[in-house]
């Protein structure tokens, strides 16, 4: 038996870091952070005070963010939040602290997503080199949260983290299958919360033509059985898709498109 091919493929496995480190504590987060250090303190109490404040760069986007992360929040706990945005002299739950901001206004591969979070007994403290760092910090803070007799907590810990692959995408096809809009949406809260950051949006295929055309209406008239995306409502996903930090791909197939052409064109 020539045992050189086997072994030639288990070396290039073992060349290539495939697998990721083996978590080092019971911390229910995904993906598992690059460094972890757990301690015993006292945990961070989550009640209806809880609140966050920006304290370095800001904008609209990150904004948005601390609203959605309060609306996480509640969702997640029951609770109803008294004072979610604190004024800046009052002591927040959570500061975010984004150092600058993001250099391009749709992410890109390859940019700084990295985030560092600390949790003490009294506050908790993201900081992140942009935008893209900080959104993928919230998620980990609101996967840190728990429960146990006295209500919601999260436990101290210092984490440090990175992405290990620059390109993290998921694809939906619509083609195939037509998904209403609000459903694509809750997809990608889905699909943030595991940190992805590449969203690709199957629209035609032999089964369907899913966006509308103004210049050959026939396209979606005759090719969609009436299951198709008006203009708007594309936009509204891909904005939706880039307020979550996702890289929005829309995907034609282009043989078949041409191909139904000559038949869906004539009036």
């Amino acid at each position: 038996m020539n045992l050189k091919p086997l072994a030639f493929s288990i070396a290039l496995l073992c060349s290539v870091p495939t697998m990721a480190a083996k978590p080092n504590t019971d911390l229910q987060l995904m993906p598992y952070p690059q460094q972890v250090s757990l301690t015993n303190s006292t945990p961070l109490v989550i009640d209806r005070h809880f609140n966050a404040q920006l304290t370095g760069f800001t904008s609209p986007r990150l904004i948005s963010l601390v609203e959605r992360l309060n609306h996480r929040i509640e969702r997640q706990t029951g609770l109803f939040l008294t004072t979610p945005i604190q004024t800046k002299n009052q002591t927040p739950t959570l500061t975010i602290d984004v150092k600058a901001p993001a250099p391009t206004k749709v992410q890109r591969a390859k940019e700084d997503e990295s985030y560092q979070l600390d949790v003490t007994s009294k506050q908790a403290k993201l900081t992140a080199n942009t935008p893209y760092g900080a959104m993928r910090g919230i998620e980990t803070f609101l996967q840190l949260i728990q429960s146990d007799t006295n209500g919601f907590n999260i436990p101290t810990v210092t984490i440090e983290d990175s992405p290990r692959f620059p390109w993290r995408g998921a694809l939906i096809d619509t083609a195939r299958h037509f998904i209403p809009v609000d459903v694509i949406k809750r997809q990608l809260d889905g699909l943030a919360s595991a940190k992805l950051n590449t969203f690709h949006w199957h629209l035609t295929d032999d089964q369907g033509w899913r966006l509308e055309s103004v210049a050959y209406p026939n396209l979606q008239e005759k090719g969609s059985d009436g299951l198709f995306y008006t203009r708007e409502q594309i936009k509204d996903v891909v904005a939706y898709a880039n307020s979550l930090v996702f890289e929005s791909f829309q995907k034609w197939i282009y043989p078949v498109m041409l191909a139904q052409l000559p038949r869906l064109t004539l009036s």
